[in-house]
């Protein structure tokens, strides 16, 4: 095993680049201050407007009667959808990484497909599938429903399905990378492969576990989209809708809404906290080694084989393929609750595409923000990762905590903030499209931050020295060395934002106006307004763009990484 050791502390050519190119130590503070300081200002100020929000309500926050209920909910919700997640994915995971079955891959990037779908076009899916009076699978049973869709137990059954996909992302490389010492030595102690998987793999993973349950956790405890399509409807409300419904009641109730926003905060700084533990408790399950890729499919019996194999294409099929055929099918319809006997055209796409008044307005919208936003995204992130990079301390590890805020903070609690920072001077930014860039940009710098300062971490410091070495300034440094290494990462960064921003609902529809919508919030309000089929549509050409661009972020990632 060869060790290499790599140099993580500024050199003494590049600081002498930097002092070349920006003159004074006065001149360079301000420099690097500006970018560190819109970082930190897009991530506080919001939940500072928040907090001070809270302290205007004039009423008692009481936690009793129908809110106790209610944070009972969603208590539930999250916890059942985190589990059945948790469970499915690091099973799939350990399939794929460490069974023998064949004519599986494919169903691995089908199951992977499900991850650029947006959460409440998942609801609609399953709504199209499983409706009691007309869903497809509920005429395929004879009218017999599998389960109460518009309820808890529907809500966390889907859910738990829609965040499969992110569980198996996680889990899947943690196992791939795990050795085979430990695993033949439990064989030769006579372990079979359950107790292996209990006893070896799973301890091995701890890490990657605990990401994967916690962000689950936090991601289902501040869900939106599901529970407004499945629990609304028969009048089941978790934290998000009941905010939702504070806003949108008349007059809006700013004041309880941010007071019950404070929950969601609490929950995912918990959150954090506790994966940050978990984090450094299992190193004493840490391998050190290099054989991590010299993993072993263990031989297994032709039925177990079968069984494995309907297991990966069912989970694929619920997870991916019945989602997204039902949206596509229903895309063509012209009444979905007729189906194919009412004939099938083009008529929703035309009608989304060259008729509806307000199309225009969301394509430039949704062109607008989402460009805008992975660009201010994306410069961040590139700032603060060569900030990082030359200057390691206190001051560049309190950024980056602060920068973590605002993915740890559920959406709900931060869109609320930012209601309230940018609805008055100086920053009076409601009705623009500017409120939503900054508060997607607030929410997804860490996102693009991550593998942006992991690819900048892997270049040589080498390459930089003899630059420097040959008089280069840093501004030279950077442009002929650095970005032409680290662009691919920079896009993929970016295409994985523009996902992201694709994605969301809960902050498009807060932060909508009549002028001002995203796409998304085009499908929002098509379900409402029960013109179901206009509503497939459109999530179908938002779901083909999300899914191009997250193709093109792994093709670019494995461009750099070969």
């Amino acid at each position: 095993m060869t060790v290499q050791q790599t140099n993580t502390k500024p050199t003494v050519a590049l600081r002498v680049g930097l002092r070349s190119t920006l003159g004074s130590p006065v001149l360079r503070s301000v420099a690097w201050a500006i970018p560190l300081a819109l970082i930190v200002g897009l991530v506080l100020y919001p939940l500072l407007q928040l907090m001070l929000g809270v302290l205007d309500l004039d009423t008692n926050y009481v936690v009793a009667g129908p809110y106790l209920r209610v944070f009972r909910n969603t208590l539930i919700y999250a916890l059942g959808s985190t589990v059945m997640a948790l469970v499915i994915g690091t099973f799939l995971a350990w399939i794929f990484s460490r069974g023998d079955v064949p004519y599986i891959r494919p169903a691995r990037v089908i199951i992977f497909v499900g991850f650029v779908v947006s959460e409440f076009i998942y609801a609609i899916a399953y709504t199209f599938l499983l409706d009691p009076q007309a869903g497809y699978l509920t005429w395929a049973l004879g009218g017999h429903t599998l389960f109460p869709l518009y309820s808890m137990t529907g809500m966390v059954l889907i859910t738990g399905l829609f965040m499969v996909p992110q569980v198996f992302i996680l889990v899947e490389p943690a196992l791939e990378n795990l050795g085979t010492d430990l695993e033949e030595a439990s064989e030769a102690c006579g372990a079979n492969r359950w107790a292996t998987l209990l006893r070896v793999h799973i301890p091995l993973i701890t890490a990657a576990l605990a990401a994967a349950a916690l962000l689950t956790f936090l991601l289902s405890f501040a869900s939106f989209g599901i529970p407004a399509a499945l629990g609304v409807p028969n009048r089941i409300y978790v934290l998000s809708t009941l905010v939702f419904s504070l806003i949108r009641s008349y007059p809006p109730d700013f004041t309880m809404a941010a007071a019950l926003s404070i929950p969601f905060i609490l929950v995912g700084l918990l959150a954090t906290a506790g994966k940050i533990y978990l984090l450094r408790r299992s190193v004493r399950f840490r391998v050190v080694g290099g054989k991590g890729k010299q993993m072993r499919r263990r031989h297994m019996s032709k039925p177990l084989q079968a069984m494995l194999f309907l297991v990966v294409w069912v989970a694929a099929l619920l997870v991916s393929i019945l989602p997204l055929a039902a949206v596509v099918f229903i895309s063509f319809t012209n009444s979905w609750s007729r189906g194919i006997s009412d004939g099938l055209g083009l008529h929703n796409y035309q009608f989304i595409l060259f008729d509806s008044s307000g199309t225009a307005n969301m394509a430039q919208t949704t062109i607008t923000v989402t460009v805008a936003t992975v660009v201010v995204v994306t410069t961040l992130a590139l700032l603060y990762a060569l900030y990082e990079n030359s200057h390691r301390g206190i001051v560049s590890g309190t950024i980056r905590m602060i920068a973590y805020i605002g993915i740890a903070v559920p959406p709900i609690a931060f869109t609320i903030g930012a209601l309230f920072a940018y609805i008055k001077p100086p920053f009076a930014f409601y009705g623009t499209i500017w409120i939503l860039v900054a508060t997607y940009s607030a929410r997804f710098v860490p996102i693009a931050t991550d593998s942006i300062a992991a690819g900048l971490g892997q270049i040589s410091v080498d390459l930089r020295e003899a630059a420097a070495s040959c008089g280069a300034s840093s501004w030279c440094i950077f442009r002929t060395v650095i970005f032409p290494l680290l662009w691919p990462v920079v896009l993929a960064a970016g295409m994985v934002v523009t996902v992201f921003a694709l994605r969301e609902v809960l902050s498009a529809v807060f932060l909508s106006t009549g002028t001002i919508r995203m796409a998304m919030v085009g499908v929002f309000d098509f379900w409402e307004e029960g013109n179901l089929e206009f509503a497939a549509a459109l999530a179908t050409l938002l779901t083909a763009l999300a899914g191009t661009a997250y193709i093109l972020a792994g093709v670019l990632g494995r461009r750099w990484r070969s």
